[in-house]
């Protein structure tokens, strides 16, 4: 099967210290390559398609091949990241790491689709996070270990029995479908369909762990992305701005309770649970998200603070306004938030251009020659409601650049910028340009103005706006909803000139 990767290369790139694979049982192989070959298979199963996945069998040593290594680092589809106390202490390692996150990083590609990063990180023994690289420090990881009654890890191994392996099993059941996920993505590099909508899923006790984990896996097949999708913040002030950002892009939210009281956040009395649920709730009065809540069968709470909690979200209509609270099998749940989603999928209908005039509504999409595929689904949809698109001339010299460029702002009804790669002073300067175009010879003013944030994030779109346009954010993913404005303006302005 060929590579989903751009020219054939690999699809995964596995980073890991040597000395992890190198098995303590005689005859037995080592465990990166029992992971590599289980992994390889699994994601072949369910995507029904084998994967290109590369790594080194043992260094070489040379300048050479560390070009070469580097080279395919950088092209290849995902980073697999195997975490050890080995591989911190491993400048080569480290190396891959960094090159292959700053790179992604650099060409605004590092996250993919709604919130998949390019980079897994796959925990082979316990670590401490503070420990841990920067650049996967927030990534949410896959533990390949588990701690045993003394309180040590073990690694999930069948060396250590049919529960370890039983255990590695799933595990790799999980990271096989989510990074098949990610390989569907990069095979079709964008969505030109208006996406599913997200789901928070709050992060709960560790007795929940394994429903949370159920309900994660059984939305990620269904084609739903599932926040929060890294490790949360625990002081409250960076805690609730992430919550109610990470929140707010889903339109469901879903809250496991069980019998523990669960983490306390620094500078809060209050759990985690708690925080997470209040949150939602205060969202939800502002009608951006529905809530579920999910109460553990005979959950009556082990300490006072959770006992009183649980009470008021059975009995106090404050704290559970708007959600449905549930104490049913989880299968229960699990159909009460397909319903929930089902509604929140029903496609947003925008009143289409008036036939008689959408065949003269000219709209200039004006986008950096780096973003042209990613305003295809811009451009898409605008011919889907009769519109004609013009694209800037990205080939020829600097004179007919700049005449095609003010000729589109001569002729069109009205411009978007989509700011993606060009850089904050481009920006400036196609909207002067813009603003301007009177010059150039326009008739009548423009109908519409709008500029769409993409990707790459940066400080400079983090609170972007502008006076003289209509501000549209496509960093995560398109969906015409976010030209509602722009069409209606537009569409008001036509209806006027047949006035």
């Amino acid at each position: 099967m060929s590579s989903t990767s751009p020219d054939g290369t690999d699809d995964i790139f596995i980073s890991y210290a040597h000395v992890d694979n190198e098995s303590p049982k005689k005859g037995l192989d080592g465990w990166i390559t029992r992971f590599h070959h289980a992994l390889e298979v699994r994601v072949a199963q369910v995507r029904g398609q084998r994967p290109k996945i590369f790594r080194d069998p043992k260094l070489q040593g040379n300048d050479v091949f560390a070009d070469v290594l580097m080279d395919r680092i950088q092209k290849s589809g995902i980073l697999i990241s195997i975490l050890s106390p080995r591989y911190l202490k491993s400048e080569w390692c480290s190396r891959e790491l960094t090159e292959f996150y700053n790179q992604q990083q650099k060409a605004g590609t590092l996250v993919i689709g709604d919130h998949k990063a390019r980079v897994f990180k796959i925990v082979k023994t316990s670590i401490a996070l503070d420990k841990l690289p920067q650049e996967v420090q927030e990534l949410i990881g896959y533990d390949f270990f588990k701690f045993d009654e003394r309180g040590r890890p073990q690694e999930l191994d069948e060396m250590y029995g049919p529960e370890a392996e039983y255990a590695f099993w799933a595990r790799l059941n999980d990271l096989a479908y989510d990074i098949a996920q990610l390989l569907d993505l990069l095979e079709t590099k964008a969505k030109i369909a208006s996406p599913k909508p997200m789901v928070y899923l709050a992060e709960t006790i560790s007795e929940l762990q394994d429903e949370r984990d159920a309900i994660r896996r059984d939305l990620q097949r269904h084609g739903y992305t599932v926040l929060p999708d890294r490790i949360l913040p625990l002081v409250r002030s960076e805690l609730e701005a992430f919550l109610r950002d990470e929140i707010t892009r889903c339109k469901v939210s879903v809250h496991l309770l069980g019998p523990e009281y669960g983490i306390v956040p620094e500078g809060t009395e209050e759990s985690l649970t708690i925080v997470q649920n209040r949150i939602a709730r205060d969202l939800g009065k502002a009608g951006k998200v529905a809530r579920l809540i999910w109460i553990q069968a005979d959950s009556d709470g082990k300490d006072a603070r959770q006992t009183r909690f649980l009470e008021q979200v059975r009995i106090d209509p404050g704290l559970d306004e708007g959600a449905d609270v549930l104490e049913t099998p989880l299968e229960e749940l699990k159909t009460v938030l397909y319903e929930r989603l089902k509604a929140a999928e029903q496609p947003v209908v925008l009143a289409p251009l008036p036939t008689a005039l959408s065949s003269a509504t000219r709209v200039y999409l004006v986008c950096d020659a780096r973003d042209r595929e990613a305003v295809k689904p811009l451009q898409q949809y605008l011919k889907q409601q009769e519109c004609k698109v013009s694209l800037p001339l990205f080939e020829g010299d600097e004179t007919e650049l700049r005449e095609d460029h003010e000729d589109n702002l001569r002729l069109c009804d009205a411009v978007l910028i989509y700011y993606g790669q060009g850089s904050e002073a481009w920006q400036r300067k196609k909207m002067r340009e813009v603003i301007g175009s009177m010059a150039f010879g326009r008739k009548a003013p423009l109908s519409a103005v709008g500029i769409v944030l993409g990707t790459p994030m940066t400080d400079a779109k983090e609170d972007f706006s502008n006076d003289d346009a209509i501000v549209m954010n496509m960093v995560d993913s398109f969906s015409p909803e976010i030209l509602r404005e722009f069409l209606m303006r537009l569409q008001a302005a036509r209806q006027q000139e047949i006035v």
